[in-house]
């Protein structure tokens, strides 16, 4: 499998990991790239990030991280930080307590909901300050993720791996 490290900023990927397994898991490749990634980075990620395991490796590390929510992570709300109207919709800021501290600590997380009739947004990060990045820095990140998309989509036509044996 591939495992990319893309530069929003930048417009271009950073690293590119090669597993000839197949069944690797793609945490563990993710989890190991961070160790080529700079202190104090911010990681914009999908919900298989969205685990208590890796916001731990991600403060491990000194990095940040700003993913979907992953459904499978409980959460406890501790504080409501900030609700507001935001885009059309409603917008909440929660502190939260992440995990069940089985498989990897709780994590003290800010949870981030964005409704707008239908349309929904959830976010985790640890960025844990409002200052630091708001609400709507967050969400605004939200659409570069199908830039990530597109690198893998244009990578396995270049690379040819759609195609069957």
């Amino acid at each position: 499998g591939l495992l990319g490290v893309y530069d929003l900023g930048r417009g271009l990927c950073r690293a590119l990991y090669f597993s000839a397994d197949a069944a690797a898991s793609e945490m563990t490749r993710a989890k190991a790239a961070l160790a080529d990634v700079a202190r104090d980075t911010l990681i914009v990620g999908d919900r298989l990030y969205g685990t208590a395991d890796f916001f731990a490796a991600l403060h491990a590390r000194g990095c940040w991280g700003r993913v979907r929510r992953n459904r499978g992570l409980g959460l406890h709300k501790v504080q409501r930080l900030r609700q507001r109207r935001h885009a059309g919709g409603h917008l909440e800021d929660w502190l939260v307590r992440g995990g069940s501290g089985v498989s990897a600590p709780v994590q003290t997380l800010r949870y981030l909901r964005w409704r707008h009739g239908r349309t929904r947004r959830e976010l985790l990060t640890n960025v844990l300050s409002p200052r630091r990045l708001t609400a709507v820095e967050a969400l605004t990140l939200y659409p570069y993720r199908w830039r990530i998309e597109r690198m893998y989509f244009d990578l396995k036509e270049v690379l040819n791996t759609s195609r069957r044996a």
